[in-house]
């Protein structure tokens, strides 16, 4: 699905929200793309800046609570402590972004997940308009108050 929506040549921008916390799911998305696909490849890491390098302590509090505030109605990691589960799963599996990654996107992005949504959407295109990705007049238009 991955090579077909973007290989359109209508499409402009592919976002795919996924986990890329194992380097087999990067490896999937990445080697997708690497065939016959123009356009590259941006990692957007959402960390909690109060938690060390290869830490998720703090970072999984914050999606606990944030969980349980929309109420336990999100269907992806239920409500009965299997939210907590799947958490620390995927922070004890995550693998670092290797060089080996790095050969295959444009940029790595961290951003501070404890932003509201659009504090953290400027960030991400602020960044995108450092790596030359968006025209920064574009970006600044994007990031106006007025456009969020």
């Amino acid at each position: 699905e991955i090579a077909r929506v973007a290989g359109d040549k209508n499409t402009r921008t592919v976002i795919l929200d996924g986990a890329n916390s194992m380097r087999r799911y990067r490896e999937d998305v990445l080697g997708t793309l690497r065939w016959g696909v123009e356009g590259d490849a941006v990692l957007i890491q959402f960390r909690h800046p109060n938690d060390d390098a290869g830490r998720w302590e703090n970072a999984i509090r914050l999606c606990e609570t944030r969980i349980r505030r929309r109420g336990f109605g999100y269907q992806a990691l239920g409500g009965d402590g299997g939210s907590r589960r799947m958490l620390w799963h995927t922070a004890n599996g995550m693998e670092p972004v290797t060089l080996d990654d790095f050969m295959d996107i444009r940029a790595f992005i961290e951003v501070d997940m404890t932003q509201d949504p659009i504090s953290v959407a400027r960030q991400a295109l602020i960044h995108l308009a450092y790596h030359g990705m968006v025209d920064p007049r574009v970006a600044q238009s994007l990031t106006s108050e007025s456009a969020l």
